[in-house]
Parts: structure tokens; sequence; C-alpha cells
């Protein structure tokens, strides 16, 4: 049984740590891992994402249904909000190991009670 691996950026675009990011994505061994990249936001132009998608990486956003409505909510109610959606996409992709990087230690704060069970590693990149 391969180990659900959960890749947690706010955004694919590119930068060092989604450079990273992409790097672990295509590094783990495909026999026994299951590597899903789960973002805020994307942009499909950047190399990092065309990489991804070319290299069969799954690529979740949690703005996919309606991304401008989602920035706004966003930023009306703050972290809490998308500490909701991102909740949302746990229960969807039940990961045990979730990697998170810069800024969405807060979205973790928010949303630590849908953590149980899962191991928890946080890169800080600054």
């Amino acid at each position: 049984m391969k180990t659900k691996v959960v890749e947690f950026i706010g955004r694919i675009q590119d930068g060092g740590a989604e450079t990273l990011v992409k790097d672990y994505a295509l590094l783990m061994d495909k026999d026994h891992f299951d590597v899903t990249v789960l973002c805020e936001d994307y942009r499909p132009d950047s190399t990092n994402y065309r990489t991804l998608k070319k290299n069969g990486v799954k690529i979740v956003t949690m703005y996919e249904k309606s991304f401008f409505f989602n920035k706004v909510f966003a930023r009306i109610f703050g972290k809490k909000y998308v500490a909701k959606l991102f909740k949302k996409a746990i229960e969807e992709l039940k990961p045990d190991v979730l990697h998170a990087h810069l800024e969405v230690l807060e979205i973790l704060y928010y949303a630590r009670e849908s953590l149980d069970g899962i191991r928890l590693l946080f890169t800080c990149h600054n």
C-alpha cells in the first residue's frame, strides 16, 4: 500500500519553494508514494506547474470551482475561510503525510482538528 503524501503550498509558480515542492514530488518513488500537490491557486503558465502536470503529478487547488469568488472571500474573511477549504480538501485526499511550506502555517492552525492521525512536516523557507 502506498503512503499518501500531500505537499501543501500557497501557490504553484516559478519560485524557489515551489521548485523544491516540484522536485520532491518528482523524486519520490512512485511505487511507494502517492504524491499530490495542494495549493490555494497556481499559474498554469509557470514552468513548475507544467512540469508537474507533464509528469502526472496531481495538483489540487482549493479555489478550483470559482477562483475569483474564493479569492474575494479569502480577502474578506481571512485564513479561517481558507482553512475551511483546506479541511474539505484534506477530507477528500486523506493523506498519511502532510508537508506544508511557506505562509500556510496559519491555515494549519485554524484547521488543526482535521489533522489528527496525519504526520505533519513544515518547512520554513525564509
